[in-house]
């Protein structure tokens, strides 16, 4: 087991954190903070390698979150306009 210590520019208590990667017999697995583990994968470079897929797709998911919530005109702009056009919201 790795020793414990803090992550870059961490000064709290070190907080207890688990294997990313486990296995059950000869299938591998990685956890993720929400929603069910994932797996399995023949072998651990698999799971490694699906890992850094699942990640980047939360980017992409989180980035794409990100400009559609800013190309939707607020409710206040929505509302004030409404006046002008007869729309009732």
């Amino acid at each position: 087991m790795y020793p414990l210590c803090n992550r870059y520019e961490e000064t709290c208590a070190v907080p207890v954190r688990s294997a990313r990667f486990y296995n059950i017999d000869t299938e591998w697995w990685f956890a993720i903070r929400h929603g069910k583990d994932q797996g399995p994968y023949p072998t651990q470079i698999s799971a490694k390698q699906a890992l850094v897929e699942y990640i980047n797709e939360q980017f992409e998911f989180e980035k794409r979150l990100q400009q559609d919530r800013q190309s939707i005109p607020s409710r206040h702009y929505l509302h004030s306009n409404a006046q002008y056009s007869g729309l009732k919201i």
